[in-house]
């Protein structure tokens, strides 16, 4: 943000980009006009940690498309990923494309991740969105961020996985589109 010149934005990420959203919340706040969360978490399990033990061993072994095979169901319904439409391919094909070098390196970051008892520091305007049938962020982890950050809203796709944004854009950019619209400020930042 600084090397853009930009003093303060409306930060908008899912998953990955959701925690260092909460960083910024917690750390660097006076950034932020707004956070948008989506199908995120703020604190790591033992069945987090686990999952991406496995799916680094899994890259470091074969490289990406295991990985990929090991995460499309928790990332799309099984009709998405049935159906094997454009969308779902280029999802497919950026994932591919990853250096396994830079996907251990994420993935570690955030292993550890451990931001909920630190979420009450967080005065941004917020907005949760979470994906009601998201094994990797389940709902829980979405209601624990709402309840720890004072004023927050909580909206919920039901039905959807991690990657609702690719699987039913209009839906998601509808809410989406009506939190920035909430909230006052300029700029706009996304992540993922």
């Amino acid at each position: 943000m600084d090397a853009l010149g930009l003093a303060k934005v409306h930060w908008v990420s899912i998953s990955t980009g959701g925690m260092i959203g909460q960083g910024l919340g917690i750390h660097h706040g006076d950034s932020l006009a707004s956070l948008t969360l989506c199908n995120t978490t703020s604190q790591s399990t033992p069945w987090y940690r686990n999952s991406v033990a496995q799916r680094q061993t899994a890259a470091r072994q074969g490289g990406m498309d295991p990985v990929w095979e090991m995460t499309k169901a928790l990332w799309f319904t099984d009709a998405y990923v049935d159906a094997a439409g454009p969308d779902y391919h280029a999802t497919r094909d950026v994932f591919l494309r990853t250096p396994v070098a830079g996907y251990l390196g994420g993935t570690s970051a955030v292993s550890d991740l451990a931001y909920r008892d630190l979420l009450h520091r967080i005065k941004t305007p917020t907005r949760i969105m979470a994906a009601g049938a998201d094994p990797v962020t389940p709902i829980e982890r979405s209601e624990e961020i709402h309840k720890r950050i004072k004023g927050s809203q909580l909206m919920v796709i039901a039905g959807q996985r991690q990657f609702s944004n690719v699987e039913v854009p209009e839906t998601f950019n509808a809410i989406l589109r009506e939190g920035l619209d909430g909230f006052s400020g300029a700029g706009a930042i996304a992540d993922k």
